[in-house]
């Protein structure tokens, strides 16, 4: 396994984590900014383990752009915010749950 997948699997065990509690605030946010850190560590793995690579360069920064186009500065943000300033904790109970691409995606107020 790559580096880059090892950090990607856990981001995705944080994930999976913030489902299942979903309904313990504290125990949710807990896992939100251990999700925030590994998924944003994802992109810096991703640079180190594979810049030696040819056509790596070109490809990363076409994947940059694309990525302009989902949320991926909001989470981007967020890890800013929680490792740098202060906790990005919920405010309330989940209110909404949908799923995208199979993956179901809860929506939160989070304090800012």
């Amino acid at each position: 396994m790559t580096d880059t997948r090892c950090k990607l699997e856990e981001a995705k065990y944080f994930l999976g984590q913030m489902e299942d509690k979903v309904w313990n605030p504290m125990t949710f946010a807990y896992n939100l900014s251990a999700f925030l850190s590994a998924a944003r560590s994802v992109t810096f793995f991703m640079q180190k383990e594979f810049q030696h690579f040819s056509g790596f360069d070109k490809w990363y920064k076409n994947k940059r752009e694309q990525m302009k186009n989902y949320d991926y500065e909001f989470f981007k943000d967020l890890r800013n915010e929680t490792i740098h300033r202060r906790p990005v904790l919920p405010t309330c109970s989940p209110f909404a749950e949908f799923f995208v691409n199979g993956v179901s995606m809860i929506y939160l107020h989070l304090s800012r």
